[in-house]
Protein backbone atom coordinates (compact mmCIF):
# COMPACT_ATOMS: atom_id res chain seq x y z
CA UNK A 1 0.00 0.00 0.00
CA UNK A 2 3.30 2.62 0.67
CA UNK A 3 4.14 2.17 -2.91
CA UNK A 4 0.50 2.41 -3.83
CA UNK A 5 -0.33 -1.17 -5.07
CA UNK A 6 -3.11 -3.28 -4.55
CA UNK A 7 -2.31 -6.63 -2.52
CA UNK A 8 -3.87 -9.76 -4.77
CA UNK A 9 -7.59 -9.72 -1.96
CA UNK A 10 -8.12 -5.89 -3.71
CA UNK A 11 -7.14 -7.12 -7.24
CA UNK A 12 -9.59 -10.00 -7.03
CA UNK A 13 -12.46 -7.37 -5.52
CA UNK A 14 -12.44 -5.34 -8.06
CA UNK A 15 -12.69 -8.06 -10.62
CA UNK A 16 -15.10 -10.80 -9.15
CA UNK A 17 -18.98 -9.25 -7.26
CA UNK A 18 -20.12 -10.00 -3.76
CA UNK A 19 -17.91 -11.29 -1.14
CA UNK A 20 -14.42 -12.47 -1.50
CA UNK A 21 -12.92 -14.99 1.21
CA UNK A 22 -8.99 -15.45 1.73
CA UNK A 23 -8.92 -18.79 3.95
CA UNK A 24 -4.97 -18.84 3.51
CA UNK A 25 -3.56 -15.77 3.37
CA UNK A 26 -0.09 -16.84 2.75
CA UNK A 27 -0.79 -18.74 -0.39
CA UNK A 28 -3.93 -16.65 -1.67
CA UNK A 29 -2.79 -12.70 -0.70
CA UNK A 30 0.54 -12.39 -1.31
CA UNK A 31 2.22 -8.92 0.16
CA UNK A 32 -0.88 -8.57 2.48
CA UNK A 33 -0.93 -5.39 4.17
CA UNK A 34 -2.31 -7.18 8.08
CA UNK A 35 0.05 -8.14 10.54
CA UNK A 36 2.01 -11.17 10.10
CA UNK A 37 0.15 -12.33 13.55
CA UNK A 38 -3.29 -12.22 11.91
CA UNK A 39 -2.40 -13.96 9.15
CA UNK A 40 -4.20 -17.22 10.73
CA UNK A 41 -7.30 -15.85 10.03
CA UNK A 42 -9.83 -16.26 7.38
CA UNK A 43 -10.92 -12.81 5.47
CA UNK A 44 -13.98 -12.07 4.25
CA UNK A 45 -13.18 -8.92 1.54
CA UNK A 46 -15.72 -7.08 -0.32
CA UNK A 47 -15.53 -3.62 -2.24
CA UNK A 48 -17.38 0.12 -1.06
CA UNK A 49 -19.29 0.53 -4.39
CA UNK A 50 -22.18 2.52 -5.45
CA UNK A 51 -23.28 2.99 -9.10
CA UNK A 52 -20.77 0.60 -10.20
CA UNK A 53 -18.08 2.76 -8.37
CA UNK A 54 -15.76 1.77 -6.23
CA UNK A 55 -15.25 3.98 -3.31
CA UNK A 56 -12.80 1.62 -1.32
CA UNK A 57 -12.75 -1.87 -0.05
CA UNK A 58 -13.58 -3.06 3.60
CA UNK A 59 -11.53 -6.27 5.11
CA UNK A 60 -13.10 -8.64 7.87
CA UNK A 61 -10.99 -11.07 10.06
CA UNK A 62 -12.58 -14.20 11.26
CA UNK A 63 -11.49 -16.97 13.42
CA UNK A 64 -10.11 -20.11 11.41
CA UNK A 65 -12.31 -22.34 13.09
CA UNK A 66 -15.55 -19.62 11.78
CA UNK A 67 -16.62 -20.56 8.30
CA UNK A 68 -18.57 -18.02 6.44
CA UNK A 69 -22.04 -19.23 5.45
CA UNK A 70 -24.70 -17.17 2.45
CA UNK A 71 -26.18 -15.40 5.30
CA UNK A 72 -23.14 -14.02 7.01
CA UNK A 73 -21.56 -13.12 2.63
CA UNK A 74 -25.17 -11.15 2.59
CA UNK A 75 -24.83 -9.29 5.60
CA UNK A 76 -21.44 -7.80 4.89
CA UNK A 77 -22.93 -6.90 1.46
CA UNK A 78 -25.57 -5.31 2.71
CA UNK A 79 -23.02 -3.37 5.13
CA UNK A 80 -20.87 -2.66 2.20
CA UNK A 81 -23.29 -1.12 -0.20
CA UNK A 82 -24.65 1.22 3.04
CA UNK A 83 -21.20 2.21 3.70
CA UNK A 84 -20.73 3.05 -0.19
CA UNK A 85 -23.99 5.18 -0.65
CA UNK A 86 -22.97 6.94 2.17
CA UNK A 87 -19.35 7.88 0.77
CA UNK A 88 -20.94 8.39 -2.10
CA UNK A 89 -23.43 10.93 -0.66
CA UNK A 90 -20.18 12.49 1.26
CA UNK A 91 -18.64 13.02 -1.71
CA UNK A 92 -21.87 14.47 -3.54
CA UNK A 93 -22.94 17.11 -0.70
CA UNK A 94 -18.67 17.81 -0.94
CA UNK A 95 -19.08 18.65 -4.83
CA UNK A 96 -22.73 20.68 -4.08
CA UNK A 97 -20.90 22.84 -1.45
CA UNK A 98 -17.59 23.58 -3.93
CA UNK A 99 -20.11 24.12 -6.78
CA UNK A 100 -22.20 26.97 -4.27
CA UNK A 101 -19.25 28.24 -3.24
CA UNK A 102 -17.92 28.34 -6.94
CA UNK A 103 -20.68 30.34 -7.46
CA UNK A 104 -20.98 32.61 -4.93
CA UNK A 105 -17.26 33.63 -5.66
CA UNK A 106 -18.13 34.51 -9.29
CA UNK A 107 -20.95 36.58 -7.75
CA UNK A 108 -18.77 38.46 -5.76
CA UNK A 109 -15.95 38.77 -8.36
CA UNK A 110 -17.86 39.45 -11.51
CA UNK A 111 -17.31 43.20 -12.89
CA UNK A 112 -21.43 42.85 -13.98
CA UNK A 113 -25.16 41.89 -12.95
CA UNK A 114 -25.44 38.08 -12.37
CA UNK A 115 -27.90 36.30 -10.60
CA UNK A 116 -29.54 32.88 -10.59
CA UNK A 117 -32.95 31.79 -11.13
CA UNK A 118 -34.77 28.09 -10.25
CA UNK A 119 -38.00 27.70 -12.04
CA UNK A 120 -37.68 31.41 -12.65
CA UNK A 121 -37.79 32.51 -9.12
CA UNK A 122 -34.89 34.23 -8.37
CA UNK A 123 -32.19 32.13 -5.90
CA UNK A 124 -28.87 34.61 -5.77
CA UNK A 125 -28.04 38.03 -7.54
CA UNK A 126 -24.74 39.93 -6.78
CA UNK A 127 -24.37 43.58 -5.36
CA UNK A 128 -24.18 44.85 -9.16
CA UNK A 129 -27.27 43.71 -9.93
CA UNK A 130 -28.75 45.55 -7.00
CA UNK A 131 -27.30 48.60 -7.59
CA UNK A 132 -28.91 48.73 -11.56
CA UNK A 133 -32.07 47.66 -10.49
CA UNK A 134 -31.89 50.02 -7.26
CA UNK A 135 -33.41 46.77 -5.19
CA UNK A 136 -31.72 45.10 -2.32
CA UNK A 137 -30.76 41.51 -2.02
CA UNK A 138 -33.58 40.59 0.63
CA UNK A 139 -35.60 42.42 -1.88
CA UNK A 140 -35.22 40.78 -4.75
CA UNK A 141 -34.23 36.93 -3.12
CA UNK A 142 -36.85 34.59 -3.43
CA UNK A 143 -39.10 36.86 -5.59
CA UNK A 144 -40.16 35.81 -9.18
CA UNK A 145 -38.08 37.10 -11.82
CA UNK A 146 -41.21 38.88 -13.16
CA UNK A 147 -40.49 41.49 -10.71
CA UNK A 148 -38.04 43.40 -13.14
CA UNK A 149 -40.27 42.77 -15.98
CA UNK A 150 -42.54 45.80 -17.35
CA UNK A 151 -45.55 43.75 -18.46
CA UNK A 152 -46.64 39.94 -17.93
CA UNK A 153 -46.42 39.25 -21.47
CA UNK A 154 -42.79 40.64 -21.89
CA UNK A 155 -41.66 38.22 -18.85
CA UNK A 156 -43.09 35.78 -20.72
CA UNK A 157 -41.73 36.13 -24.01
CA UNK A 158 -38.21 36.73 -22.70
CA UNK A 159 -38.01 33.93 -20.37
CA UNK A 160 -39.29 31.68 -22.85
CA UNK A 161 -36.54 32.56 -25.70
CA UNK A 162 -34.34 32.49 -23.24
CA UNK A 163 -34.99 28.63 -21.99
CA UNK A 164 -35.53 27.53 -25.76
CA UNK A 165 -31.99 29.01 -26.07
CA UNK A 166 -30.52 27.09 -23.53
CA UNK A 167 -32.30 23.99 -24.85
CA UNK A 168 -31.00 24.21 -28.42
CA UNK A 169 -27.50 25.59 -28.16
CA UNK A 170 -26.94 26.02 -24.31
CA UNK A 171 -26.89 29.53 -24.20
CA UNK A 172 -29.73 31.76 -24.58
CA UNK A 173 -30.09 35.76 -25.05
CA UNK A 174 -32.57 38.49 -25.50
CA UNK A 175 -32.72 42.46 -25.31
CA UNK A 176 -35.52 43.21 -23.23
CA UNK A 177 -36.11 46.13 -20.77
CA UNK A 178 -35.73 45.91 -16.91
CA UNK A 179 -38.23 48.21 -14.80
CA UNK A 180 -35.85 49.92 -11.69
CA UNK A 181 -37.77 50.08 -8.10
CA UNK A 182 -37.70 53.83 -8.99
CA UNK A 183 -39.53 53.17 -12.31
CA UNK A 184 -37.23 54.09 -14.72
CA UNK A 185 -36.96 51.87 -17.26
CA UNK A 186 -33.40 50.66 -18.79
CA UNK A 187 -32.70 48.46 -21.89
CA UNK A 188 -30.96 45.21 -21.02
CA UNK A 189 -28.84 42.55 -22.86
CA UNK A 190 -29.73 39.01 -21.03
CA UNK A 191 -27.52 35.96 -21.26
CA UNK A 192 -28.00 32.73 -19.65
CA UNK A 193 -27.26 29.36 -19.34
CA UNK A 194 -28.29 25.76 -17.35
CA UNK A 195 -25.66 25.19 -14.06
CA UNK A 196 -26.52 21.56 -15.05
CA UNK A 197 -26.05 21.25 -19.58
CA UNK A 198 -29.24 20.87 -20.75
CA UNK A 199 -31.46 20.63 -17.77
CA UNK A 200 -32.70 24.18 -16.80
CA UNK A 201 -34.78 22.05 -13.73
CA UNK A 202 -31.20 22.84 -12.11
CA UNK A 203 -31.32 26.45 -12.15
CA UNK A 204 -29.95 29.28 -14.67
CA UNK A 205 -27.69 31.36 -14.41
CA UNK A 206 -28.01 35.08 -15.65
CA UNK A 207 -25.88 37.86 -16.79
CA UNK A 208 -27.42 41.74 -17.06
CA UNK A 209 -25.94 44.53 -19.83
CA UNK A 210 -27.29 47.84 -19.48
CA UNK A 211 -26.97 48.76 -22.74
CA UNK A 212 -29.77 51.93 -22.51
CA UNK A 213 -26.74 54.24 -23.95
CA UNK A 214 -26.01 51.71 -26.52
CA UNK A 215 -29.46 51.57 -27.82
CA UNK A 216 -30.23 55.40 -27.25
CA UNK A 217 -27.21 55.94 -29.75
CA UNK A 218 -28.11 53.49 -32.09
CA UNK A 219 -31.84 55.13 -32.18
CA UNK A 220 -30.54 58.75 -32.83
CA UNK A 221 -27.72 57.51 -35.43
CA UNK A 222 -30.69 55.99 -36.64
CA UNK A 223 -33.14 59.35 -36.40
CA UNK A 224 -29.79 61.37 -38.31
CA UNK A 225 -29.98 58.83 -40.97
CA UNK A 226 -33.48 58.96 -41.61
CA UNK A 227 -33.82 63.09 -41.63
CA UNK A 228 -30.47 62.74 -44.09
CA UNK A 229 -32.18 60.27 -46.21
CA UNK A 230 -35.60 62.86 -46.01
CA UNK A 231 -33.60 65.95 -47.02
CA UNK A 232 -31.74 64.48 -49.67
CA UNK A 233 -35.36 63.28 -51.29
CA UNK A 234 -36.42 66.73 -51.01
CA UNK A 235 -33.52 68.31 -52.59
CA UNK A 236 -33.54 66.32 -55.76
CA UNK A 237 -37.49 66.94 -56.02
CA UNK A 238 -36.88 70.25 -56.48
CA UNK A 239 -33.54 69.81 -58.34
CA UNK A 240 -34.76 67.37 -60.52
CA UNK A 241 -38.49 67.17 -60.84
CA UNK A 242 -40.81 69.26 -63.21
CA UNK A 243 -42.43 71.96 -61.19
CA UNK A 244 -45.90 71.06 -62.19
CA UNK A 245 -45.35 67.71 -60.14
CA UNK A 246 -43.05 69.00 -57.18
CA UNK A 247 -45.69 69.38 -55.03
CA UNK A 248 -46.98 65.90 -55.44
CA UNK A 249 -43.60 64.57 -54.85
CA UNK A 250 -43.06 66.20 -51.67
CA UNK A 251 -46.07 64.91 -50.02
CA UNK A 252 -45.70 61.74 -50.82
CA UNK A 253 -42.41 62.02 -48.69
CA UNK A 254 -43.32 64.31 -46.10
CA UNK A 255 -46.09 61.91 -45.86
CA UNK A 256 -44.32 58.72 -45.63
CA UNK A 257 -41.46 60.50 -43.33
CA UNK A 258 -44.61 61.24 -40.53
CA UNK A 259 -46.26 57.38 -41.28
CA UNK A 260 -49.42 59.12 -42.25
CA UNK A 261 -52.14 58.63 -45.12
CA UNK A 262 -53.68 61.83 -45.20
CA UNK A 263 -51.81 65.05 -46.24
CA UNK A 264 -52.17 68.69 -48.17
CA UNK A 265 -49.57 70.54 -49.59
CA UNK A 266 -49.46 74.37 -50.18
CA UNK A 267 -48.81 77.86 -49.51
CA UNK A 268 -50.29 81.00 -48.92
CA UNK A 269 -50.20 83.44 -51.65
CA UNK A 270 -49.51 86.97 -51.98
CA UNK A 271 -53.38 87.91 -51.39
CA UNK A 272 -53.11 86.03 -48.32
CA UNK A 273 -55.04 83.65 -49.41
CA UNK A 274 -54.18 79.48 -48.70
CA UNK A 275 -53.13 77.81 -52.06
CA UNK A 276 -53.59 73.88 -52.01
CA UNK A 277 -51.41 73.02 -54.55
CA UNK A 278 -51.32 68.87 -53.63
CA UNK A 279 -53.10 66.69 -51.31
CA UNK A 280 -53.29 63.15 -51.16
CA UNK A 281 -56.29 60.94 -52.35
CA UNK A 282 -57.49 59.48 -48.52
CA UNK A 283 -57.70 63.36 -47.70
CA UNK A 284 -60.31 63.89 -51.25
CA UNK A 285 -62.03 60.80 -50.46
CA UNK A 286 -62.49 61.69 -47.17
CA UNK A 287 -63.86 65.52 -48.07
CA UNK A 288 -66.13 64.03 -50.72
CA UNK A 289 -66.18 67.09 -52.74
CA UNK A 290 -68.56 66.56 -55.70
CA UNK A 291 -69.37 70.08 -56.43
CA UNK A 292 -66.05 71.58 -56.64
CA UNK A 293 -63.43 70.74 -58.85
CA UNK A 294 -60.10 70.17 -57.11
Amino acid sequence: LKQRKLPACAKKTLQEPGVIVIKDQVTECIDCPFDESLQDRVRMVVGLEHERRIFGMMSVLLRRWFTPVEEEKKLLEEVARDIGFALYSIEIEEETRRKERLLQGIYNAAPGAIGLVSDRVIKEVNDYLCEMTGYSKQELMEQSIRILHLTEEEFKVDWNQLETGIKTSGIGRVETKWQRKDGKEIEILLSSSSIEPGDISKGIIFAALDISERVQSERALQQSEERLRIINKIAHIFLNVPEDRIYDELLEVLAEATESKYGIFGYINEDGAWVCSSLTKNVRERCQITDKDI
